[in-house]
């Protein structure tokens, strides 16, 4: 085996460096390393590869060699999630190259450090070094340049700046597609479908990511096939497929353990939570959960994937639990609209569960906002929007919470998400109560909630809608029609442990008739 071969040339050359064949040894013994570090590689074992690798960099002085063995090293300790040890190679790659006199070399590894500091939340940075990367490739068109834009593409996206990302990604596409990489090219259909999925092009969005899955399925690409799954399951939770969705995170999974690539591990454990959270399997959802808060591993792209684990901490009354989810944001800048979205909208649900009703609003505005830069599709955008409006209504300021009921079909997107419709319903029957409308139509909102909620199988979701419709009908006197909603809400919130619900259920219960509040908790 290569293994074994290299340690005995490793092992001759360091017993005597200066003997007469020294030099014979040390190539071949560099040659073995870097020949175990690829096998390594092959075979999904990426820590053992980039040890080899840094092995090999004992052995050699010569300036291009050392560069593109921390280059190695560093694709390799990217794979492991190891952002710091990934920085430090690419770092070195990028001065040896530059002092070798390879400017575009360097640029590319500083466009790899670029990609660390956008998983690390720190776009800012990440979009300074990729646009420094990306003028240094001056005008060659050729496959370094072309990925290098891509990059650079992606993160402009990410960051709200469509317009200017989408040249860079066609153009990335045109050169990767004229050059048959397909890894570039699959990479880049997966980053023009998210930008389509933005402008609200569902159907061509999701075309594209299956097209690119397919391609990574009949060509072996690792990465193109994760991402394409990834995305995927994005699409499927912005469409309201719950099941589907998790179906896919799981397999997500399954395709990283076997590739050994521990970023995208972590990426779809924690992808399996929202899934989970949607489809009332609560336990399993802070299970999944639970193994990336314990780790130490943090990056903005895992950690927003656990946000939903806010509203489940406030719905079984442990505000402790929520708030150490928030705190994994704590001292970042949410560049990323995606990471802004989602940590608006669950520090919205938290500081209204607090009481704190206005800062609570002004958090749900900041997630709505997003929505210029994501469609209210996106799920973190229409939570956000949720939340604006319950907080509205608590403060009693019916003319925002219809102001921001209303945007979803100002914006031409009204119906698209059966979800938010439900949820449309059930907050619209509340703002015409607040309003004292017409009770007919009220009690027709809640109905048309429920019913589109327990088509969605959303079990908490639904159960709230129960609730909230049995409080108005026991206000109005019609206790009897209240007493089946209440026994089916207080049975899914026993199921999910939902305390702070559960004693809502207890007060309206033991309330006389017309006691009760139609408040959200």
């Amino acid at each position: 085996m290569i293994e074994v071969i290299s340690s005995h040339y490793v092992e001759a050359w360091r017993a005597d460096p200066a003997a007469p064949d020294g030099d014979v040894i040390r190539s071949r013994a560099l040659a073995t390393l870097i020949q175990a570090g690829e096998r390594s590689a092959s075979l999904a074992a990426a820590a053992e590869a980039r040890r080899y690798f840094e092995h090999a960099l004992e052995l050699t002085e010569d300036p291009l060699e050392l560069a593109d063995l921390h280059q190695r090293a560093g694709e390799m300790a990217w794979r492991t999630a190891d952002f710091d040890t990934g920085t430090h190679h690419f770092q070195a790659a990028a001065e040896g190259f530059e002092r070798a006199g390879r400017a575009r070399s360097a640029a590319f590894s500083l466009a790899r450090i670029g990609i660390i500091d956008y998983n690390q939340g720190e776009l800012e940075r990440g979009a300074e070094r990729l646009r420094r990367a990306y003028e240094a490739m001056g005008d060659a068109k050729d496959l370094d340049y072309a990925e290098v834009a891509h990059e650079y593409g992606r993160l402009l996206l990410f960051t709200g700046h469509a317009e200017e990302a989408r040249p860079l990604i066609e153009e990335a596409l045109a050169v990767a597609d004229r050059h048959g990489a397909m890894v570039l090219v699959g990479q880049a259909l997966n980053t023009k479908s998210i930008l389509l999925e933005s402008l609200g092009r569902t159907e061509e969005a999701a075309a594209l990511a299956e097209h690119a899955l397919a391609m990574g399925e009949r060509e072996g690409l690792g990465e193109v096939l994760l991402r394409s799954t990834n995305n995927l399951a994005s699409f499927l939770e912005g469409a309201d497929r719950f099941a589907e969705c998790l179906r896919l995170a799981i397999s997500g999974l399954e395709i990283a353990a076997r590739l050994g690539h521990s970023v995208w591990r972590w990426k779809f454990a924690a992808g399996t939570v929202a899934p989970l959270f949607w489809l009332g399997r609560w336990d399993e959802a802070v299970a999944a959960g639970r193994e990336l808060l314990a780790s130490d591993v943090t990056a903005q792209p895992f950690d927003v994937e656990l946000v939903p684990l806010v509203w489940l901490w406030i719905a079984r009354g442990d505000l402790a639990a929520a708030d150490e989810v928030l705190r994994r944001f704590e001292g970042t800048k949410l560049e990323e609209v995606q990471v802004k979205a989602a940590v608006s909208a669950a520090m919205a649900a938290f500081l209204r569960a607090r009481g704190e009703l206005r800062g609570a609003l002004e958090a749900a505005d900041r997630g709505i906002e997003v929505r210029h830069s994501l469609a209210l599709r996106f799920m973190p955008v229409r939570m956000a929007l949720v939340e604006g409006i319950e907080a509205a209504l608590e403060l009693g300021d019916v003319d925002t919470a219809e102001r921001y009921l209303a945007l979803p079909d100002e914006t031409g997107e009204g119906g698209r998400s059966p979800l938010l419709e439900a949820m449309r319903a059930r907050l619209g029957a509340r703002l015409l109560h607040a309003r004292g409308g017409d009770q007919a139509e009220v009690d027709r909102l809640f109905r048309t909630a429920r019913e589109g909620l327990r088509l969605l199988d959303v079990p908490w979701h639904r159960a709230v809608a129960e609730l909230e419709h049995a409080e108005w009908l026991d206000s109005a006197g019609r206790t009897e029609e209240a007493e089946g909603l209440l026994a089916s809400a207080r049975s899914t919130f026993e199921g999910l442990g939902a305390t702070a619900w559960l004693e809502r259920v207890h007060r309206l219960a033991g309330s006389p008739a017309g006691a009760s509040s139609t408040a959200s908790g």
